[in-house]
């Protein structure tokens, strides 16, 4: 009882030591307001005292609009030890994410710091101080619809010396009520601060007061003590920005100017704080809108205080984008910090991300990194990662540390939530809970804590350094802290887990994220405009390429494709294309891949007759060969029948769900990244194969497929095979509905009760033939749910083995979750998914609990249930989330949350994809390379030729002997000295093949992901190149050009 009796004395007294220390409001200085959208140097540069003067009850703001203040400071005369400083009063409303409003403070003209919820003191640069006056202006931004009532700036004083004392109590009365109540260290900690406390004299704020604060800084100072064995917090400061969330891009780039003034001004005034930042793209957005503050940074970098790290452009979603795109986010990122600042990152700093494919250590090993770092995975709903430091090894075998962020406070973890924060205060409490939650900690006592406020930027503010400036001291009870970079940090690490007698634990493939699993599925559009982006860039890459091979100038060319890249990458940010975000966010993404597809459309027509020998070409721009593949002709023509060198085929007419017609034909076969003529014939060749189709069914060769009265399938057969696709008395392509309403987060979260409430679209308003052949035929299918309409062509091609679904919605519904549903029959208790540069193999069943919440999975354009001899495939072109319970296998087609867009994915929607059966002794290479063919359709852009004549032989830039290794770029090197080939095994099977170059190239080298060479790749007597890759083992070889 007395040991909480002299608690409750001790924090009362220290609130009344607090009120002596900082005395608030003392002048407040007269400022002038406009409202104004202006650039910032005009705005500065105008005639300040002519606006308004604030008077009585001010109402201001607008949403996501700036507000200007700008005023005359006169220091005011103060006593020595007495420091005058100033405070924003205004709303400073702290709202997820962000505070409202936010503003730039400049002094004199110049960029100073950022007044927001969690900076709200400015205390003057030495210039402002010597000189005792100076011009402030405040730019301030408020985003909320409801206006802001009120704003002042007021002097402030601080006692230098009670400050500090405050400083030095606060933290050790924080260390000692963690303590236990029979820990003699409680008892000693808070006699030593009874005694400084009872040592003051608080009758006023004069001498008396002054002195007896220096008595009692001499008492505190007992509190003190490096103890031998405690633990090591490595405190570096950062600031998460989302390049956009619940505000838009541009006011990202306010937040970079914002936050880095903020750590810059901290640098100034703490020589010992190390601040690191990541996303190279703010840096770049910065030094275009503030030069003089990147060149401050840039000073502070040589300093050694400003830390650059994190290896990527920016901070992408990892599950969706391509293995190239995410090859280009580290290639671009390690560019521009050995372009802007003469250094080499080591870290990839994911904090934020929705999970991490198993593809990423092999590309860290490829780019010269060895640590990733993360917090995310500590978000995991159901399962706890069993340790926080660990050698992750992805599907080729690659192995790097992997460092989980354990910062929280340590009241989480008294409750047993282990979620974590990669933006913490610096305190007490966010020590003593990182410590807490840390694991192994027998093989390593050193922790490390990034922090700063962030999401919305900020970073950290003053009392976090003032609290570090105590820990570092040493406190009874606390770890000690260590204000340190996280390289010199993970230098440490990595000695300590060679030096090691006992192995770190492994983690072996992905690191699925038990938690937001909905951002592979929302905003469905933005999904598909990304993978239509990293088409046309491949596209784009292998015509310049060849244009160049032809001897054509193609800088500017060249320079107009990193424009593209940086467009797509941008839309890439793990807030953007996971469909996380505001409404204004896709309307400026939306405009963005507009921009990417026009001027991609306008690049490619100028770079097509450059590469191609007539513009009628054919390009097979996909790493794989392609065997009777139906060609799309995009350009409209009376011809009947096309040649393209097998013999003339009669064009058909297919019909797309959205209500679009193409003109398409088979083509035999053509090598990956080949080009070939495409003409006119006069006839085409009788049709070879069979096809028939009515109401209720489709047949081909190799297929018979039924249809129910209501659209549904009720039987796939494959009658090579004999044997039925489905569940006896089950159904395909079923379309249901969940009630899709999650405990949190809306957008990103599909939770684990969603399956108790569902309804099948089980109804069928037309079921039409509308196409008899020759290539394919098929059924239109029109569904109504609800406010939504729903159309499908179910569609058969001669000799196939796969049926496909062509998909189009009017989505008008919230809240609910679409999935096309298939109940194979096949006994496998696991599915292969495709995923970057391979595949991963998932249980389907849930015997355990790290099962139970893989409920649903990230996918690229496939997956496969395999027995010994039959394997079913499931393709598509442009969806990421699926779910898969024993052999029951749900598509995710929609979902459509309501936060934060309100009326997210209630719009048109357009998919493919489709069921196909293999019996091929190496069935994910024949489904690897039919997925690759499905997503990726043929297309000619140009007018047909009528003169055969002129046609050319099948040319291909590069061909080689291995049909399970997969060609994911051809592009013009970094230094425009040849081309960059990236190649990858991706059927798990450790491979011996050999490359055929085009004979315009010469010396091949064998680089990594950055194009650094390795090592040479000499020629053999055939002039072919050998190769041997390990299973899902990346090759990137540079040819140069003769």
């Amino acid at each position: 009882m007395r040991n909480q009796k002299q608690e409750q004395k001790l924090k009362h007294h220290l609130n009344l030591l607090k009120q002596m220390a900082w005395r608030e409001h003392v002048t407040e200085v007269p400022l002038h307001e406009q409202q104004s959208e202006a650039p910032t140097a005009e705005m500065l540069a105008a005639p300040w005292q002519n606006w308004p003067q604030i008077e009585g009850d001010f109402a201001w703001g607008t949403p996501e609009g700036h507000h200007w203040f700008a005023g005359e400071i006169t220091v005011p005369a103060a006593e020595k030890g007495i420091t005058p400083y100033l405070k924003l009063i205004a709303k400073n409303e702290i709202l997820l994410g962000r505070t409202d409003p936010q503003c730039q403070v400049y002094l004199d003209g110049q960029i100073c710091q950022a007044f927001d919820g969690f900076h709200r003191e400015l205390y003057l640069p030495q210039a402002q101080r010597a000189a005792g006056r100076a011009t402030i202006h405040i730019n301030a931004y408020t985003a909320e619809i409801e206006r802001q009532l009120g704003v002042a700036l007021v002097w402030c004083e601080q006692h230098d010396a009670a400050a500090d004392l405050y400083y030095d109590l606060a933290i050790s009365f924080e260390a000692a009520i963690r303590l236990d109540e029979n820990d003699a260290r409680r008892h000693h900690l808070f006699n030593v601060i009874d005694r400084a406390l009872n040592s003051l004299d608080l009758r006023a704020h004069d001498a008396s007061f002054s002195a007896s604060v220096e008595a009692a800084l001499e008492i505190a100072q007992n509190a003190f003590d490096q103890e031998t064995h405690a633990p090591t917090i490595s405190a570096v400061g950062h600031t998460h920005i989302d390049v956009a969330w619940l505000w838009p891009i541009s006011q990202t780039r306010e937040k970079m100017v914002r936050s880095m003034s903020t750590a810059c001004k901290l640098m100034d005034e703490y020589p010992d704080f190390v601040f690191m930042y990541n996303q190279c793209i703010l840096f770049d957005w910065l030094k275009q809108d503030s030069p003089d503050l990147f060149e401050r940074i840039k000073k502070h970098v040589k300093s050694g205080q400003f830390e650059i790290e994190g290896a990527m452009w920016l901070e992408p979603d990892v599950n969706i984008i391509s293995g190239e795109s995410l090859v280009r986010q580290i290639l671009r990122g390690v560019k521009f910090q050995q372009d802007e600042f003469g250094l080499t990152p080591r870290v990839l700093w994911l904090p934020d991300t929705f999970g991490y494919t198993a593809a990423i250590p092999q590309l860290m090993a490829q780019t010269g990194l060895d640590i990733f770092v993360t917090s995310k995975c500590s978000w995991n709903d159901t399962n706890r990662m069993p340790n926080d430091t660990f050698e992750w090894q992805g599907i080729d075998g690659t192995n790097v540390t992997a460092y989980l962020i354990t910062a929280q406070t340590d009241d989480k973890g008294h409750r047993g939530d282990h979620r974590t924060d990669y933006g913490p205060h610096l305190d007490v409490s966010s020590t003593v809970g990182a410590w807490n939650r840390y694991e192994p900690k027998a093989l390593n006592q050193n922790v490390l804590v990034p922090f700063g406020h962030g999401d919305g930027g900020g970073g950290p503010c003053k009392v976090m350094l003032e609290n570090a400036k105590r820990m570092e001291k040493g406190v009874p009870g606390l770890p000690k802290v260590k204000l340190e970079g996280i390289r010199p940090y993970f230098d440490r690490l990595r000695q300590t887990i060679a030096n090691s007698d006992t192995p770190f634990p492994r983690w072996v493939g992905e690191l699925y994220l038990e938690y937001h699993r909905g951002t592979l599925t929302s905003l469905a559009k933005n999904k598909r405009n990304n993978a239509a982006g990293e088409h046309v860039l491949r596209e784009l890459e292998l015509l310049s390429v060849l244009a160049k091979l032809n001897g054509h100038n193609i800088e500017a060319d060249l320079a107009e494709i990193d424009e593209l890249w940086k467009i797509l990458m941008l839309n890439q940010f793990h807030d953007i294309l996971p469909g996380t975000s505001i409404p204004q966010v896709y309307m400026d993404s939306d405009a963005d891949y507009a921009d990417l597809f026009e001027r991609g459309e306008a690049l490619r027509q100028k770079l097509s007759p450059l590469a191609l020998e007539a513009q009628s070409q054919l390009l097979n721009s996909q790493g794989v060969g392609r065997k009777n593949a139906l060609v799309q002709f995009k350009a409209d023509t009376t011809a009947t029948a096309v040649d393209f060198g097998y013999g003339a085929r009669a064009l058909q007419a297919v019909h797309r769900a959205d209500g679009q017609r193409l003109q398409v034909a088979p083509i035999e076969q053509i090598a990956p990244f080949a080009r070939q003529t495409a003409t006119t014939a006069p006839k085409a060749a009788d049709q070879i194969g069979e096809l028939s189709i009515d109401q209720h069914h489709l047949e081909n060769a190799f297929l018979r497929v039924e249809v129910a009265n209501n659209g549904e399938i009720t039987s796939i057969f494959d009658k090579r095979a004999r044997r039925e696709l489905l569940r006896k008395g089950s159904l395909g392509n079923q379309l249901k509905v969940y009630q899709d309403k999650p405990l949190n987060w809306d957008a990103w979260d599909i939770d684990w009760f969603y399956e108790e409430k569902s309804w099948a679209i089980d109804t069928a308003a037309k079921i039409e033939v509308i196409e008899t052949g020759p290539h394919r035929a098929a059924l239109r299918i029109e569904r109504a749910y609800n406010q939504s309409r729903l159309v499908q062509i179910v569609s058969l091609q001669v000799d196939a083995r796969q049926v496909e679904f062509d998909f189009y919605a009017d989505w008008q519904e919230s809240q609910s979750l679409l999935k096309a549903e298939f109940d194979f029959d096949v006994v496998s208790d696991q599915i292969k998914s495709q995923i970057q540069f391979g595949h991963v193999t998932r249980p389907t069943h849930r015997n355990t609990s790290w099962d139970q919440a893989r409920f649903e999975a990230s996918m690229h354009r496939w997956v496969a249930f395999e027995e010994t001899d039959f394997t079913i495939g499931v393709l598509n072109d442009c969806k990421y989330g699926y779910s898969a319970t024993d052999t029951h296998f749900g598509l995710t087609l929609i979902k459509s949350g309501i936060y934060p867009h309100p009326t997210a994915d209630q719009e048109e929607h357009l998919c493919r994809y489709a069921v196909m059966v293999s019996d091929d002794p190496h069935p994910v290479v024949a489904i690897n390379q039919q997925a690759l063919d499905f997503a990726c359709p043929l297309q000619v852009h140009a007018p047909l030729k009528e003169d055969a004549a002129n046609a050319t032989q099948p040319a291909s830039l590069i061909g080689w002997s291995a049909p399970n290794v997969i060609l994911h770029a051809a592009k013009i090197s970094e230094d425009q000295s040849g081309v960059v080939f990236r190649l990858c095994e991706e059927s798990g099977k450790r491979t011996r093949f050999t490359v055929k170059f085009d004979e315009r190239l010469g010396k091949v080298q064998r680089t990594n992901l950055l194009e650094q060479v390795m090592a040479a790749c000499p020629r053999n007597e055939d002039g072919l190149v050998e190769i041997e890759l390990a299973p899902f083992e990346i090759v990137t070889l540079a040819a140069a050009m003769d």
